[in-house]
């Protein structure tokens, strides 16, 4: 019977999930320790991860993002002790707007609805 996941998906769930916990409790910036990964995206040759995240608190985004910048090569360091893999992707984070986009999105709707209403 096949594995329903490829190695790749795999590794980006364990990658994702490591991340979340070395996060809230490794990392010291108080700026980096309120995101949330959402997903984890592996390239085809396992050498790069892009880790997509949202900020829980109404942080500064540059702020957040220069901190995971500091932090990115002590949580590589981190996994690679962790991870059962030949190497260990090189992180690129990258904030995750859609739910920002669909608030916005909802927000058109309801002032649509509200128009439309009054006519």
């Amino acid at each position: 019977m096949p594995n329903e996941f490829s190695r790749s998906d795999r590794l980006a769930s364990q990658i994702r999930k490591e991340l979340s916990f070395l996060i809230s409790r490794e990392v010291k910036d108080p700026a980096v320790n309120m995101i949330s990964i959402q997903d984890v995206e592996l390239s085809s040759d396992l050498s790069y991860a892009r880790i997509y995240y949202t900020v829980i608190q109404d942080e500064d985004k540059d702020d957040v993002q220069r901190g995971l910048l500091r932090a990115s090569g002590f949580l590589r360091g981190k996994l690679s002790k962790i991870l059962k893999s030949r190497k260990t992707p090189e992180l690129k984070f990258i904030y995750d707007d859609s739910a920002d986009k669909g608030n916005y999105l909802d927000d058109l709707i309801r002032k649509a609805i509200k128009r439309d209403q009054e006519l």
